[in-house]
C-alpha cells in the first residue's frame, strides 16, 4: 500500500489564546488513559506505569524534534484540518510498532487547548485520520 495523502481533522473548542501549535512524531510508546484515566494510564510524567517519559510532558527524547505540521488557532469552536506529511503515515504503515501517535505543542499559547477526544459525545468532533491510498 502506497500512501499519497492524509489529513488529521480535529476540533477545537474553549481556546482563549492565538497561537500556533506544532506538531510532532511521537517515539515512544504510550498508554491511552480513556475516560476517566484508568489506572496505570500515561500523565505528564509517565508514559505507562512505572514507565517516565524521557523528559515529562513527552519532552524532548520523547517526541522528534522535527515539526512536520503547524496550525494556527485563533478562536473557539472551530474545525481544524491539517495534512499530514504522507512519509509519517507510510512509517506507521509500514511500521506498525512506531506508530505512537503525534504530539501537539506550542510555547505561544498560555491558557490549554481543548481539542475533542476520541470519546467525544458528538461523533463529528473526534478526531479522524483520512488517507488515501493505492493499493
Amino acid at each position: 500500500m502506497t500512501i499519497v495523502g492524509a489529513q488529521l481533522e480535529m476540533y477545537n473548542y474553549d481556546q482563549t489564546d492565538p497561537g500556533t501549535v506544532e506538531v510532532h512524531v511521537v517515539l515512544e510508546a504510550w498508554t491511552e488513559g480513556g475516560v476517566n484515566m484508568r489506572p496505570a494510564a500515561s500523565n505528564w510524567v509517565e508514559r505507562e506505569q512505572d514507565v517516565s517519559w524521557a523528559a515529562p510532558g513527552a519532552g524532548a527524547g520523547s517526541h522528534d524534534p522535527e515539526v512536520v505540521a503547524t496550525f494556527a488557532l485563533t478562536e473557539a469552536s472551530v474545525a481544524v484540518f491539517l495534512a499530514i506529511p504522507v512519509g509519517v503515515v507510510q512509517t506507521w504503515i509500514d511500521q506498525p510498532t512506531d506508530n505512537h501517535g503525534l504530539l501537539l505543542h506550542s510555547d505561544e499559547i498560555v491558557n490549554p487547548v481543548y481539542i475533542a477526544s476520541s470519546e467525544a459525545d458528538i461523533a463529528e468532533e473526534r478526531p479522524l485520520l483520512v488517507v488515501d491510498y493505492v493499493p
